[in-house]
């Protein structure tokens, strides 16, 4: 079995109205996940508006993150950065922290061969003694992990894991089939998350996580149990939740303001991002209302999110 399975929340970063991170919603933000039942955390993605933090932000929010969990729920941190230095400077952090594992994006922006990818990945293992989960993202960083790269860095015993966020599931069946079990694969389309299921991924990662983990726990459950139609019932009324709910926004806005929907304001995002229009918060509300039986029969929003006071015990 892989070593990393089950539901990830691509955790958002919440902020104060100055755009400092607010570590206390944060805490709270844990401590309703594994009440929920996930399975671990990923954090300082994409999700988490990982390009418009500070290396000193993204420090305060791992250790913040690996403390209310408590070892409950893996941890599993983003360490990217352009400067390569900064990146084993995190990795560093995040084991002296107590991660169970890092990952990163391929470097971008620049043209790369296939060789520095491999390198930035070997100086990253070789530098920690976590797992490294290599991060497929191509339709941001437009650069992908190929197969071949993934055969290469199996071979030398650098990669235990990968975060696959495209619509190709054809090559990402190809890669879990090159690592098996010594590979866990996390799928990232929320809205597809069955569909990684059945062609082999581990688990899943997703920022739609974030406010119905339990929608996602119970597909992840009815496939292993073998149930695909009830799978497969919870999907489609997910996507079309998702869909809906998302009311034009880019993934951060809306998930940040749904949220707050659930009982926990995690503040705006931070600029260039704009925060929803209240027009755009009315249209979630409506959809949120539209959707609140189907929500509540899979116990969505029954968790309590605690009390500021109660976050220090997370």
């Amino acid at each position: 079995m892989a070593s990393f399975s089950g539901i990830y929340p691509a955790l958002v970063t919440p902020a104060h109205d100055d755009f400092s991170v607010d570590v206390e919603a944060l805490r709270r933000m844990v401590a309703f996940h594994i009440e929920s039942g996930v399975d671990g955390f990923w954090v300082a993605g994409a999700t988490g508006e990982v390009t418009s933090l500070s290396g000193e932000e993204r420090r305060v929010v791992t250790e913040a993150v690996i403390d209310a969990s408590a070892s409950r729920a893996k941890v599993i941190v983003h360490v990217a950065s352009g400067n390569h230095r900064e990146s084993l400077a995190l990795a560093a952090h995040a084991e002296q922290c107590g991660a169970d594992a890092i990952a990163s994006i391929p470097p971008y922006f620049v043209p790369v061969r296939e060789q520095e990818i491999i390198d930035h990945y070997r100086r990253l293992a070789d530098g920690c003694g976590l797992p490294l989960f290599a991060y497929h993202l191509p339709m941001c960083t437009h650069v992908p992990i190929t197969q071949a790269i993934v055969e290469r860095l199996l071979a030398a015993e650098a990669l235990q894991g990968i975060k696959f966020s495209d619509f190709n599931l054809a090559d990402m069946w190809m890669m879990k089939n090159l690592g098996g079990d010594a590979l866990s694969v996390l799928y990232g389309m929320d809205a597809m998350f069955l569909a990684g299921l059945v062609m082999g991924a581990d688990g899943g990662v997703g920022g739609t996580y974030c406010y119905m983990p339990q929608v996602h726990i119970q597909i992840y459950q009815a496939y292993k149990r073998g149930n695909l139609a009830a799978a497969q019932n919870i999907q489609r009324r997910a996507t079309t939740f998702i869909r809906e709910l998302s009311c034009g926004l880019g993934p951060i806005v809306f998930v940040k303001q749904a949220m707050s929907l659930m009982g926990l304001d995690c503040g705006p995002p931070r600029p260039p991002l704009l925060p929803p229009s209240p027009e755009q918060c009315r249209l979630m509300e409506r959809c949120w209302d539209d959707h609140r039986e189907w929500l509540a029969s899979l116990a969505v929003g029954a968790t309590t999110i605690g009390a500021p006071e109660q976050a220090g015990s997370a």
